[in-house]
């Protein structure tokens, strides 16, 4: 239309591409009155440029019809068609085959008056298209909730094809991404980072389902997306079991634990995927109460670099683990990861989620003093406390059944059993056949300690076993809080 007009009035055409997907008629942004097109986009860019003077005057703005130049309030939009006349700048509108001009309107009012017509017609043609489109999409999303399957457009998953009409029932199948997917699901579940696995989807020149760059945040993105079971809410509206799911129901609780466990967990090699903290997260200084944290070898209070503890001295991560391992839980970590069954997995995986949205309510209720009447707040935190000291109960006592399951046949020197020959032996201990089993127990500890994929393996179970750590780097010693808030007495680590 434009080149069309152009040629007919002896014009040399000055192309401005269409402004795709910026309303003329919602209001965003910085500027409170004006539709999107009028301050981003292409007509924006031409509206400042008339107002910097780079638009010389007798430049015509060639539109389709006066509801492209925007469908805001009429005199919000009035204001500054009118502004433009009266910088100089001519404008065209090729459906009504208008010439506009501040010359012509001011010989010819009633022109102008039209304009404005029109203009408010945009308005409220656009705000009555608003409504009609959001009450079909309420119908359509009403036939959705009672399991017509309907293409419900950006709502809709990228691994998910629609097969059938637009506002019409047909069927959902996933498609080639539902690999990429199970893919992120699995590695994250097997032990891998967010950033590890955006990296091997780099290398491996895997599509993104947006297009653009896998990066950390993305691959979360995935992880946190509720449609991977297939449920979507839009709207306030719960379509359960909607699309297909994309992971199993087993395999998406275990993602869930995951979650919970990773949550706030920091620290860690930036170079590989060594695991130099088992207690990564739950360590506690017993003088601040700030995170203790390592540098592969030792323990130290975090808040002395930032001048907030004035602790000194430092405990070793071996010999801490030892400790632990060895005097405190008696038990080889491979031992441990043995006895580790489908069915205990699953009661503690149970017991994470669900102690973790305790945790998380008992947050929020804490968030809202002053804000509740004081007798109903405290009921409710209350009931909450108590339910989570339940939960804690229940996973001390799923781990102490965990501990004293029969594991396969393995060839370690049994710990508890050496520990105990020696009690027995008291002063009447020799050395020679005890003393050779310790020592072979402990290089045997030392050799799975070594091990990064029993670290891995351990990093994921010792959160079920402990609640945290508090470390005294001064005394050189630590003490061991259960999950019901139970703190063991101080264990003397080597000076």
């Amino acid at each position: 239309m434009a080149q069309d007009v152009c040629t007919s009035n002896g014009w040399q055409l000055v192309d401005l591409p269409p402004d795709e997907g910026v309303s003329a008629y919602k209001v965003e942004g910085e500027n409170g009155q004006y539709a999107a097109n009028m301050h981003r986009g292409n007509l924006g860019a031409f509206l400042k440029r008339v107002e910097d003077g780079e638009i010389k005057r007798g430049s015509v703005l060639i539109i389709e019809k006066l509801d492209r130049f925007s469908r805001n309030y009429y005199d919000v939009v009035f204001p500054v068609w009118l502004n433009l006349l009266q910088s100089g700048i001519e404008i065209y509108s090729c459906v009504s085959n208008t010439h506009y001009t501040l010359e012509i309107i001011r010989k010819n009012p009633m022109l102008a008056g039209m304009a404005l017509i029109e203009m408010a017609n945009a308005n409220e043609y656009s705000s009555g298209m608003s409504n009609r489109i959001n009450k079909a999409f309420s119908l359509r999303l009403a036939e959705c909730a009672k399991g017509k399957k309907m293409n419900l457009g950006g709502w809709q998953p990228k691994w998910v094809d629609f097969h059938g009409s637009k506002g019409h029932a047909g069927e959902f199948s996933l498609n080639a991404h539902a690999a990429t997917i199970r893919r992120i699901v699995m590695e994250y579940i097997g032990g891998a980072s967010m950033g590890t696995i955006a990296k091997g989807l780099i290398h491996d020149q895997v599509p993104t389902l947006m297009g653009g760059r896998w990066n950390q945040g993305t691959v979360g993105n995935v992880l946190n997306h509720e449609t991977l079971l297939g449920h979507k809410t839009i709207k306030g509206v719960r379509l359960e079991r909607y699309y297909p799911p994309v992971i199993t129901d087993a395999q998406h609780q275990q993602l869930k634990v995951k979650l919970v466990d990773n949550l706030n967990r920091k620290g860690g090699n930036p170079k590989s995927d060594y695991i130099a903290n088992l207690f990564r997260n739950r360590c506690k200084c017993a003088k601040c109460g700030a995170t203790v944290t390592t540098n592969h070898v030792v323990y130290r209070c975090k808040g002395l670099r930032t001048a907030e503890c004035d602790v000194h001295g430092t405990v070793n991560i071996r010999g801490l683990e030892l400790d632990f391992f060895m005097l405190f839980l008696q038990e080889h970590p491979a031992v441990l990861l043995g006895k580790q069954t489908v069915k205990s997995n699953g009661t503690v995986a149970a017991l994470k989620i669900r102690i973790g949205d305790l945790d998380k309510a008992i947050e929020d209720a804490a968030s809202l003093v002053g804000k509740l009447p004081i007798k109903a707040l405290e009921a409710k935190l209350t009931a909450l406390v108590k339910e989570r000291e339940a939960a804690g109960r229940d996973l001390e006592e799923s781990n102490l059944r965990m501990m004293g399951a029969t594991a396969a046949p393995m060839a370690f020197e049994s710990i508890k059993n050496t520990l105990a020959g020696f009690a027995k032996l008291g002063a009447k201990y020799a050395g020679s056949k005890q003393e050779k089993a310790l020592v072979k127990a402990i290089e045997q500890l030392n050799h799975q300690l070594d091990d990064n994929e029993n670290r891995k393996k351990l990093l994921n179970l010792l959160p079920t076993l402990v609640s945290h750590l508090v470390i005294d780097v001064e005394q050189k010693r630590y003490r061991i809080v259960n999950h019901v808030g139970e703190v063991s007495g101080w264990r003397q680590l080597v000076r």
